[in-house]
């Protein structure tokens, strides 16, 4: 009797191809699907980025009840950032470039938010430290949203400028996403009002997080 053959029969090429075929498919279909939601994923951020958040409806008159200091027949312009908005770097960053171009016609304030219950180092972090920088700034530690409110400020990034009567003649944003920089109408208006000039735009849509955010609650110690 002979040896068995140890080569394949036809019957089980027959039967592998199949089995090969299922295999290369499995994985293409798997590759197919990775794509698929690596996609997604970028397009979601993409929308994030793009989506702006609520624009303050902004008294036309400078509130008389804030405790923010207006200083009459100057302009005003006021920032309101939370301290832990990864969207506030790059508002800074744009009111910094602004602001350096020529010297500001216009006081400057940066309004922290504080939500209520924030740990006291909310005060210490590095988007303080860049408000801290900025040419001719004056910071205020709003605790609890008072001053926010009295201004209808709900995002973080949100501008409001003042005439030097105390009407208002702009509120949005000044960057032209979240978290970039970039020349962008908001910032030519602001930059135009502050060196007392006309602004093509009083209006502009504002990009960064609520300041009464769940953020507080994930703070660092």
């Amino acid at each position: 009797m002979s040896a068995p053959s140890s080569l394949p029969t036809a019957a089980n090429a027959a039967n592998a191809a199949p089995a090969r075929r299922c295999a290369g498919l499995g994985f293409a279909l798997l590759a197919l699907g990775w794509v698929a939601a690596v996609s997604g994923a970028f397009a979601a951020l993409a929308i994030y980025k793009a989506t702006p958040g609520v624009l303050a409806p902004a008294p036309l008159d400078w509130p008389e009840a804030s405790s923010i200091a207006r200083l009459p027949g100057r302009a005003q312009l006021l920032c309101f950032v939370l301290p832990h908005c990864p969207c506030a770097e790059a508002t800074l960053a744009e009111l910094s470039r602004l602001l350096s171009a020529r010297p500001a016609q216009a006081e400057v304030h940066v309004v922290i938010a504080l939500p209520p219950g924030v740990d006291p180092s909310w005060r210490e972090t590095a988007i303080v430290a860049a408000a801290s920088e900025l040419p001719g700034a004056h910071l205020t530690f709003d605790v609890d949203l008072v001053e926010s409110a009295r201004f209808g400020a709900t995002t973080s990034g949100q501008v409001l400028v003042y005439d030097g009567a105390g009407r208002l003649a702009f509120r949005g944003g000044v960057t032209p996403s979240r978290g970039h920089r970039g020349e962008n109408a908001g910032s030519d208006a602001v930059a135009a009002l502050v060196r007392g000039e006309a602004a093509q735009h009083s209006v502009w849509p504002v990009f960064g997080c609520e300041l009464a955010t769940p953020l507080a609650e994930e703070a660092p110690p």
